[in-house]
């Protein structure tokens, strides 16, 4: 058995399969320049590799990369080494605001996948069937769309990721992406603006709603209130880019730069500091404006929350949910 696998034994014709997939993954640099003439014989080295990175210790910090190459490498320069590959074999460099957007793991920070990953946790205590989830704003889908998709492929139901994708480079790198996190069946991309969209999904229908789509002001007031009606009980409505509670924030100050994306803006910090922070404007104001300082709020994270009122299910056991639901049926005693 090869030392670097842990579970499953590793013959030469693998070991070399690695090599290759390692030098246009580790080895870029020095590599870079024989990407497009190797890229048959590298993809057909990830596919062979593809089902082995659960068992091989050494394919672990590259399974991404594996995935990508076997399923689909359109956007694997673009990803995992921020360069372009062009017609012509050339390699250049994105620009900034494209690279933040095709980073592997997408936008969000580590507190943030972890508070994402808490509510749809919630979500499932109180679950009503196949799930239906909602993502306002999906980009490249390497950050949220990625956590939402894996959710309702293991817990069974749908997510419909909704973004106008003015770009198409995002639009197709989207695609690609579901491709190659397997999650093509359980995801449903609607690509319209989004208060178009809400008009596809009944009031209460929706388990969850994640908004990360415009920043600007009068548009996040927009979201929130084409969405918030199409949330069930209990379900809940959140969103990202929320930096503190708003009422630490001087709304007059942050009026004035209401349309913009991002800006430094002054601020009251939890210690009582006069601060200067970058933050959202537009997402502060209109959280601020449907639901006051009423937002949970997570550790390290600018995620937000908003549940939607309705009875407390962790509080009720099985029989009074019953009863709550259908409160003229009687329950059987005994054996039949």
């Amino acid at each position: 058995m090869d030392s670097s696998s842990a579970h499953a034994p590793v013959d030469a014709k693998i070991i070399a399969d690695i090599e290759t997939v390692e030098r246009f993954t580790l080895h870029w640099d020095a590599n870079a320049g024989a990407y497009a003439e190797n890229l048959g014989e590298l993809r057909a080295a990830a596919r062979r590799l593809l089902p082995l990175t659960g068992a091989v210790e050494r394919l672990r910090d590259i399974a991404d990369q594996i995935a990508c190459l076997a399923r689909n490498p359109l956007y694997f320069t673009e990803t995992f080494h921020g360069q372009r590959l062009g017609p012509d074999g050339r390699l250049t460099p994105l620009e900034h605001a494209d690279r933040v957007h095709f980073w592997p793991v997408g936008l969000l920070s580590t507190g943030d996948r972890r508070a994402i990953e808490t509510v749809y946790d919630r979500i499932l205590q109180d679950r009503r069937g196949p799930l239906r989830i909602v993502e306002v704003g999906s980009a490249t889908g390497r950050g949220s769309a990625r956590i939402a998709g894996e959710f309702v492929r293991t817990n069974c139901g749908f997510l419909y990721c909704i973004d106008a994708w003015d770009d198409p480079t995002w639009h197709l790198a989207f695609l690609a992406n579901m491709q190659i996190f397997d999650l093509e069946s359980v995801v449903v991309a609607v690509r319209s603006p989004s208060r178009e969209a809400a008009r596809l999904f009944d009031d209460k229908s929706l388990d969850a709603v994640f908004l990360d789509g415009s920043h600007i002001y009068p548009n996040v007031v927009a979201d929130i209130d084409a969405y918030l009606p199409k949330v069930r009980e209990n379900g809940f409505l959140f969103g990202h880019d929320l930096h503190d509670v708003p009422s630490r924030f001087n709304r007059a100050e942050l009026l004035t730069v209401a349309g913009v994306n991002n800006t430094d803006v002054d601020y009251v910090n939890a210690q009582g500091e006069v601060v200067r922070e970058n933050v959202h404007p537009g997402v502060i104001l209109a959280v601020h404006d449907r639901f006051g300082d009423d937002v949970e709020r997570f550790p390290e994270s600018t995620v937000w929350a908003k549940q939607v009122p309705g009875y407390a299910s962790s509080h009720f056991t099985r029989l009074e949910r019953i009863r709550r639901l259908a409160p003229g049926l009687r329950p059987l005693v005994g054996g039949g």
